[in-house]
């Protein structure tokens, strides 16, 4: 029962007794009001606040069980938080939550303001994404990685024998930093001012590659990048309509614009010779402005109406760099000047005219233009060693988005409906100059009664490619190989999901759907695919203190491709079958005074890869993962005011990878590795806490 619904039937007591005493003859005064309180209002009133503390332990923890979390090391780790609340008879309020202070995956948010007039925000979130832990390298330093002085430089890693004495280990990951602030003011009349800016700060070390010629190496790159974000707007509601608009500008900066690396090789042959040193440049600073209107309208016969309208431009006018390392080099010009804008349109249309009758539709428009000149630049095979002439490519296009459908019901039980979509895109200075990608898919619902509800989906699609420029042929490429998403296909796909409630204690789901592609058109490259998947849930509720369930998925993917080394060279055929399931089960207690949750799971991938000439093909190694986890918690309230948890959570991944497996800084004669690996991991981890509340409950 709604706050409202109290009221009025407290109301309607109120008066009908009033009516009855009056009936009656009773001279009875009118109730004294002063000392009414409302037992359903919205405000919270009063303070409260809750602080937690304890600790965390890692057992077997490393870079690939901490990323995004922190604990990335066997050790302890503080766990402590805290949240609370205030709110005052004027409307006035304040609330805060800290979250994982001991982590550098710690969050925390501020806000204050008064109901219905403004509020204030501050918000932080940092989230660590650790990558490798066991990895090696013989270079040191950041922006500029130099070699030991004692290296000893030779044609392959086979001959560079300073490199074991050289090798030490370095942490690959990045932290993130978010910081945010941001204000609202209620100004009347159903107009809403606001503002806000974050920061977003992350540094670290990734891994990139570099070369020279044939002869290449990974690097731990320094990475130290902010982006600040600015915006500002309005917003309005009232009579069944709403309204806002933003504007916003954002900075992307980068403190390393280049990275420059000691070449550990020796020439590869005598008529090219490598640099002593090389060089590669990092991400650009840039600037993105956009604004952005949106607008919705309740209309007559149960519709609505809904439209967006926005305008953004990338803006990129860094200075350019050398492109080879040689002392002489000078950059090809000042700047590059970017300048790409781009545009958007859309309106939603949704109606029900009739009980029985759903409609809805929807059309958007995009348009990319890139304005940034054309820059004729030489290309360089190795550092020194020039390559073919390029024009620096312009990327346009306009595309066009249509989808909508109508819904009726034909018996109580029954309900049909009739959908599609289609995207078309023209492009401008591309290899495929047009393409138009449809379907059309029906939908039947039927709920018979005793709980069951079946949801059956089926229907085609085709994607057409047409206007190839051959002009625009990435060099290299075999021009009978198109992109998966720039070629002929047709598919046809189903979906089916029945739900059925055998009782108020037991539910039951399974879905299933199919789909296939077939590249008709391709001669070379992916040619079909096919996809199987299927999920099941099972939960059962004996009580209102216990929760139980059951659930389960698979997958399977096929796929066949095509190629050829050259165009007279014979072709080669690849399938690939990857397949994927999943098991899980668990159950929830809630009591008075204590909490029980346990959860297990279990999934396992298997990729099989087989290629080969035609009628003669051969298998690799399987890539294989399987993970387990299982968690159990448990909470109890020690006092009115005292509350302890403890959790457990047990983590294990594990995967084989003949690509990965075994390869160290000197397996590959040509390649200088840094020993990145799989990522396995093997982690238990135990928690304990406790919590203290302060304050008395906010009283309603």
């Amino acid at each position: 029962m709604t706050p409202r619904q109290m009221m009025k039937i407290s109301i309607a007591s109120v008066l009908a007794a009033a009516s009855a005493q009056a009936l009656a003859g009773e001279a009875t005064p009118p109730p004294n009001t002063s000392e009414w309180t409302c037992s359903a209002c919205p405000f919270e009133k009063g303070y409260q606040a809750e602080v937690t503390a304890g600790m965390i332990y890692a057992g077997g923890a490393n870079a690939a069980s901490g990323r995004y979390t922190g604990i990335d090391t066997q050790k302890g780790y503080v766990d402590a938080g805290a949240k609370g609340a205030y709110a005052g008879d004027d409307g006035q309020f304040a609330s805060y939550t800290l979250d994982n202070l001991g982590l550098d995956s710690r969050s925390g948010a501020l806000r204050v303001g008064r109901y219905g007039h403004y509020d204030v925000a501050m918000t932080y979130d940092g989230i660590p994404n650790r990558r490798y832990d066991g990895t090696l390298t013989p270079f040191s330093g950041q922006s500029v990685q130099m070699l030991p002085g004692s290296w000893v430089a030779a044609g392959s890693t086979a001959g560079m024998t300073g490199l074991d004495a050289a090798l030490s280990p370095v942490k690959i990951g990045t932290q993130r930093k978010n910081y945010g602030l941001s204000g609202r003011w209620m100004a009347g009349h159903g107009v809403t001012l606001f503002g806000s800016f974050e920061r977003q700060d992350k540094s670290g070390l990734q891994v990139t590659g570099a070369s020279f010629m044939l002869q290449a190496m990974q690097l731990a790159a320094p990475t130290n990048y902010k982006t600040d974000t600015f915006e500002v707007g309005a917003s309005w509601a009232g009579n069944g309509v709403a309204w806002r608009f933003a504007a916003s500008d954002s900075k992307f900066m980068n403190d390393q614009s280049v990275v420059t690396f000691q070449n550990p090789y020796l020439s590869l042959t005598e008529f090219v010779n490598t640099p002593p040193y090389g060089a590669m440049s990092r991400p650009p600073e840039t600037d993105a402005r956009s604004f952005n209107f949106t607008m919705s309208a309740a209309l007559p016969m149960n519709s609505s109406v809904s439209l967006a309208a926005g305008h953004s431009s990338l803006l990129n006018s860094a200075a350019l760099l050398p492109v080879t390392s040689a002392l002489d080099a000078v950059p090809p010009a000042g700047a590059f000047d970017g300048d790409v804008r781009l545009t958007h349109y859309a309106l939603t249309l949704g109606s029900r005219p009739w009980s029985r009758v759903n409609v809805h539709g929807r059309v958007a428009y995009d348009d990319r233009n890139d304005l940034g000149n054309a820059m004729a630049l030489t290309q360089y095979l190795t550092d020194i060693a020039e390559g073919p002439a390029l024009v620096t490519p312009r990327f346009n296009f306009q595309r066009i988005r249509l989808d909508g459908g109508i819904d009726l019901r034909l018996l109580k039980s029954v309900t049909v409906g009739v959908a599609g979509d289609r995207v078309e895109i023209e492009r401008d200075q591309q290899l495929v100059r047009h393409t138009e990608d449809g379907r059309t898919y029906g939908r039947v619902k039927w709920t018979p009664g005793l709980g069951l509800t079946i949801v059956a989906k089926g229907g085609a699609g085709h994607k057409e490619a047409r206007g190839v420029d051959l002009a625009y042929l990435p060099l290299g490429q075999d021009p009978r190989v198109a992109m998966y998403n720039l070629a002929n296909r047709d598919r046809d796909f189903g979906d089916l999901d029945v739900n059925w409630a055998f009782s108020d204690k037991v539910t039951f789901a399974v879905q299933g759907s199919v789909a296939n592609d077939r590249y008709g058109r391709s001669v070379l490259g992916l040619l079909n695919g096919r996809e199987r998947r299927g999920a099941a849930t099972l939960t059962f509720v004996p009580s209102e203190q216990w929760t139980f369930y059951v659930d389960g998925g698979w997958q399977t993917r096929e796929t066949t491709q095509a190629g050829a080394y050259s165009a007279s060279s014979a072709t080669w055929d690849a399938k690939l079958d990857d397949r994927y399931a999943n098991l899980g089960a668990g159950t929830k207690y809630t009591g008075e005074k204590c909490s029980l949750g346990i959860d297990l799971a279990h999934a396992r991938s298997v990729g099989e890869t087989s290629v080969g000439l035609v009628g003669a093909l051969a298998g690799y190694p399987d890539l294989q993962s399987t993970f387990n986890n299982a968690k159990l918690t448990l909470g109890c309230a020690a006092t009115e005011r005292l509350s302890v948890k403890f959790r457990y959570i047990y983590e294990n991944y594990s995967a084989l990878d003949w690509a990965l497996d075994g390869v160290g800084p000197s397996t590959a004669l040509n390649l200088l590795a840094l020993g990145t690996g799989v990522g396995n991991r093997n982690t238990s981890l135990f928690g304990l806490s406790f919590g203290y509340r302060f304050g008395g409950a906010a009283s309603p």
